[in-house]
């Protein structure tokens, strides 16, 4: 994000805990308005670090979330901090795993139907199954995969331009292949 200037006025972020087991399934850390400059952004992401990481759970609760988030009247309502001005919002989902407990794929179909978030998928390490992280994204353009550190950072470009390219393109992330 640093490409980015996060604040209630430009680039906003949210951040979402996707976890196996609905007893413990966090609400979400916070929402669009909650982020407010690269240095919470941080914070946030340490608490998530710290204290998110369930790996306990063969299946995740990625359909769940995607409820819970395209939520009109609470996480995506203009009260925490969606714009509906804007095409370009955007689901950035980095997991270390592919096994759901629901399908996903509809959910996603029909989030990116209502053009109400872009997906994009970033698989972290090995035994991932790539066709579910594009069938996830809406196309193989927008899923990525990396196995370490080094991989992983050199996908922050790609991520990058597909946001600007939303960006002029009314919300498109992903052309369907």
């Amino acid at each position: 994000m640093w490409a980015f200037d996060v604040s209630s006025e430009t680039a906003r972020i949210g951040l979402a805990v996707v976890n196996g087991d609905q007893n413990e399934q966090p609400p979400p850390v916070a929402t669009l308005n909650d982020i407010t400059s690269h240095t919470n952004f941080h914070s946030k992401l340490e608490l998530l670090k710290d204290n998110y990481a369930d790996f306990d759970h063969s299946g995740q609760l990625l359909a769940h979330n995607l409820d819970v988030i395209c939520d009109d009247s609470g996480y995506s309502s203009t009260k925490e901090g969606y714009r509906t001005t804007i095409k370009n919002h955007l689901l950035l989902y980095i997991t270390s795993g592919t096994a759901f407990n629901v399908d996903p794929v509809p959910f996603v179909q029909n989030m990116l139907a209502r053009k109400q978030y872009g997906m994009i998928t970033v698989g972290y390490g090995d035994g991932l199954d790539f066709h579910k992280l594009k069938n996830l994204a809406g196309g193989a353009s927008c899923a990525f995969s990396a196995k370490n550190p080094t991989e992983l950072n050199s996908l922050i470009k790609p991520i990058q331009r597909l946001i600007m390219t939303a960006d002029a393109t009314g919300g498109v992330y992903c052309i369907p292949k």
